[in-house]
């Protein structure tokens, strides 16, 4: 008898001091919030590859996935053309023109703020899962657009393209980015 009640005091305590860390955690995790200021940035790039092939339409959702995963606001316009085998067959090359906001950290007494906050983000073959190997060339190719309209901070951002070759290295992007406060999402 002694010892079932030493047992149970044994489990209870283990089961306390196991979801105790939980709870910390959901509750010292939310990242702190800061203002933002949207701005809109609109640009024709040249896609050119000779690794990936892409249909203008799978670049299109490629390009809109892809800034929306780096915080651009929903209302985003991406849209190709100039693909070499016409519009629903894969080209090397392609016009891909975008016109989207993203946030920048407001300056103080700034009108129509939002709350922001600072997201890691990690990009590379499969992760997130829709990004593929050999899709380095369209990250080394969208950087300067990239690094120049959103507010990225702690940036890593590598490629190592070699046409006609994919390694499960080939690029790597992360840091954080700069993106509207919603509710129950987390970085």
């Amino acid at each position: 008898m002694q010892y079932a009640r030493h047992c149970v005091k044994i489990l209870v305590t283990a089961s306390l001091l196991a979801t105790a860390p939980i709870t910390w955690a959901t509750t010292d995790s939310a990242p702190p919030t800061t203002t933002g200021v949207w701005q809109r940035h609109q640009a024709t790039l040249n896609y050119y590859g000779l690794t990936a092939m892409y249909t203008c339409d799978g670049l299109e959702d490629k390009v809109r996935e892809l800034f929306r995963y780096l915080g651009a606001r929903p209302d985003l316009k991406v849209y190709t053309d100039g693909c070499e085998h016409g519009i629903d067959r894969p080209s090397h090359q392609a016009w891909i023109h975008v016109d989207l906001y993203t946030l920048a950290i407001a300056d103080a007494g700034a009108g129509d703020t939002v709350p922001a906050r600072w997201s890691n983000i990690t990009i590379m073959p499969n992760h997130p899962n829709w990004m593929g190997m050999g899709e380095c060339e369209l990250i080394d190719q969208l950087k300067s657009f990239v690094t120049k309209s959103f507010s990225l901070r702690q940036l890593d951002y590598q490629t190592s393209c070699f046409p006609r070759e994919v390694t499960i290295a080939d690029y790597h992007v992360s840091g954080e980015v700069l993106e509207a406060a919603v509710a129950g999402k987390s970085g």
